[in-house]
């Protein structure tokens, strides 16, 4: 297998479990404050884990207790980071790769 590929994969993976470490801390930081009967549902057969509506309603939640918290800045650059590593990473890889030969 070729390296860049194996690099590609291993740092695409590395965000997604990025994104869902950020995602569960919010979550758990916004339940230990809401009341029982408000907590954030989850169930595992939606793509995002979580009840239809469920994620917004976690960000405000988490927005209202944390408003300093650095945790929604984590969980939107991680996105950024995946989508735009899906699109080009292997290009930088490629590119990179190109000037030093292994």
């Amino acid at each position: 297998m070729d390296i860049r590929f194996s690099i590609y994969v291993c740092l695409a993976f590395a965000s997604g479990a990025g994104i869902w470490i950020v995602r569960e801390v919010m979550i758990v930081e916004a339940d230990e404050r809401l009341p029982e009967n408000e907590k954030i549902r989850r169930t595992m057969w939606n793509r995002t884990g979580l009840e239809s509506g469920e994620m917004s309603r976690m960000w405000q939640a988490h927005q209202q207790f944390f408003p300093d918290s650095r945790l929604r800045f984590w969980y939107v650059a991680l996105w950024v980071f995946t989508i735009f590593w899906m699109f080009f990473g292997l290009g930088i890889l490629q590119s990179i790769l190109s000037w030093r030969k292994w």
